[in-house]
C-alpha cells in the first residue's frame, strides 16, 4: 500500500517510525527499509544521498515467435562486448528477447526493418556460440522497445 506520509522519530529516542498510509492506517515499526526503487520516497524523505552514473547503455525488449525452437525450458545468452543478449522462453514458440547495448547501437537496432532486426538478433546470438541454428526462423510480434 502506498505510503503518504513518514514520521521519523528523534536520532537519540526509542520511539518507532511512524508511517501514514493512504488508506488512512497508521503503521509502526522499529526498522524501515527503503526499497522502494529509483525515486524512492522513503529515501527522499531521509534526505539520504544517491550515487549514481550513466553507463550509455540502454536495454531492447520485444517478443519473437519460433516456430522451430519447441523447448520451452531452455533460455539462451550471449555476453557480447556491447552488453548481454537473451532469448527468454514464454511458451507456446514464444520467446522474450533482452538485447543490452551500447545507445546508439540501441537506436539503430529498435529503427530497422523487423526483418533486418531479427537478422541482427540471429548474428549476436549465433556468431561463435552455441546456439541452434534454428533460432534463425524467428519472427517478431511485438514492436521493439527502448528502455
Amino acid at each position: 500500500e502506498e505510503v503518504k506520509e513518514i514520521k521519523l522519530p528523534l536520532e537519540e529516542s526509542r520511539e518507532q517510525v511512524t508511517l501514514g498510509l493512504a488508506s488512512g492506517d497508521v503503521v509502526e515499526t522499529d526498522l524501515l527499509i527503503g526499497a522502494d526503487g529509483a525515486n524512492s520516497y522513503v529515501r527522499k524523505t531521509l534526505d539520504s544521498p544517491v550515487m549514481s552514473w550513466m553507463f550509455d547503455q540502454q536495454g531492447i525488449v520485444c517478443t519473437l515467435r519460433s516456430p522451430c525452437l519447441d523447448k520451452d525450458d531452455v533460455a539462451y545468452q550471449r555476453f557480447l562486448p556491447s552488453g548481454p543478449i537473451a532469448l527468454l522462453p514464454l511458451g507456446e514458440g514464444l520467446f522474450s528477447l533482452v538485447w543490452s547495448c551500447k545507445s546508439n547501437i540501441a537506436n539503430e537496432l529498435i529503427n530497422l526493418p523487423d526483418e533486418d532486426f531479427v537478422a541482427r538478433a540471429n548474428n549476436a546470438l549465433q556468431k561463435r556460440a552455441n546456439v541452434p541454428p534454428l533460432v534463425a526462423a524467428m519472427e517478431t510480434v511485438s514492436d521493439k522497445m527502448g528502455m
